[in-house]
């Protein structure tokens, strides 16, 4: 997993709870070390996260979100074996880690899931009321693409 912030930790207790090995890596390793220890992990140094080769690669990151579309936050020789490479940001619906990792081939899947899901389960929690996701995920996309032919 890239990044040790909010969305990682709610990453790493999912993933913790499903008896995954955790590999953590962020740009400050004070934190990254602290994630990984929360949640038994191991936390590994950017430049020896290539040497993994993992089968599945969260980016937990703001990093390839708009207007930023260019950057990402591992190189493209991270993606060594095949597998699935997940990526938090929503926008644009292919970040560039997300079209490095197809190229390598990796199966995809990008942040808009989990924006629109975690949506709903906050407006559950906040209303009593059932959030109509799949509505919300359409009017996502649909505001997505105009903006990006802005």
């Amino acid at each position: 997993m890239i990044g040790a912030g909010g969305a990682a930790r709610a990453v790493c207790y999912a993933l913790n709870y499903d008896g995954a090995d955790l590999y953590i890596t962020n740009r400050t390793s004070g934190r990254g070390l602290s994630l990984a220890k929360d949640f038994n992990g191991k936390f590994v140094y950017e430049k020896d996260f290539k040497q993994l080769a993992p089968e599945i690669i969260i980016n937990t990151t703001s990093v390839g979100m708009y207007p930023h579309v260019e950057k990402t936050p591992v190189p493209k020789n991270v993606f060594q074996n095949t597998g699935i490479a997940f990526d938090i940001v929503y926008n644009p619906l292919e970040t560039r880690f997300l079209r490095e990792a197809k190229s390598m081939g990796f199966k995809t899947v990008s942040g808009i899931g989990m924006f629109v899901y975690q949506g709903a389960d906050q407006f559950k929690k906040w209303t009593g009321l059932t959030f109509p996701s799949q509505v919300m995920k359409e009017a996502v996309f649909k505001k997505l693409k105009l903006k990006e032919k802005l």
